[in-house]
């Protein structure tokens, strides 16, 4: 049984729940959603992580075995850099900031020859990324999928997902007696090199 106020059953719901848009969307529109094994789009597409995606992104890594971990984190070290000065650098207007990081580029440190090294825990914007989305007044699409401007299709808005992450991050963080905002991540690098405090990461 969890224990009360445990967020971690709230976002394997809100998982869940990712998981199920994007089949209903991919079953409905099968020729615009173009994900297949081997498509690394997403991989390449920057995002801020929410602390609990950030946790639980930590927690498959030390899931993984040891050289598999040091392969990732020489690959976070070595991108954090430029992922620091990308996110450092991006506008004030969420409008504008959303833009620019539709624009850019950046590898995930997480990404192999063979895919996504923890593709069960893979963060949220993951799950959804070959379908229409909204964030901060900004639409994206996969530049690989078949969706046509102009063309009305369901659209995620990650503006409503975010806060839900929030508010289940802030309750992660108050059972664990942090700050939320002190932990606050900001890209994939960062998450995987960060030690977490005890408390913060989900159980076995």
């Amino acid at each position: 049984m969890p224990a009360p106020n445990d967020p971690w059953p709230e976002y394997a719901d809100l998982v869940a729940q990712a998981e199920k848009v994007f089949r209903r969307v991919s079953q409905e529109y099968p020729a615009q959603v173009r994900c297949r094994l081997g498509c690394d789009e997403c991989c390449q597409a920057p995002f801020r992580l929410s602390l609990i995606e950030a946790a639980a992104l930590k927690a498959a890594l030390l899931s993984l075995d040891r050289n598999s971990r040091r392969q990732i984190l020489r690959r976070a070290e070595k991108g954090l850099p430029a992922a620091r000065a990308l996110f450092a650098g991006l506008p004030d207007d969420p409008q504008a900031a959303a833009l620019a990081l539709a624009r850019a580029r950046l590898r995930c440190p997480l990404l192999t020859g063979s895919g996504c090294a923890v593709y069960p825990a893979r963060p949220i914007t993951c799950r959804l990324y070959g379908l229409p989305t909204q964030s901060a007044g900004q639409s994206h699409t996969c530049p690989r999928s078949g969706f046509e401007p102009g063309r009305e299709y369901p659209t995620v808005n990650l503006d409503l997902i975010a806060r839900r992450l929030a508010d289940i991050s802030g309750r992660l963080a108050a059972l664990a007696g942090l700050d939320p905002g002190g932990l606050a991540e900001q890209c994939v690098a960062e998450a995987l090199l960060r030690d977490y405090p005890a408390g913060l990461l989900p159980g076995p």
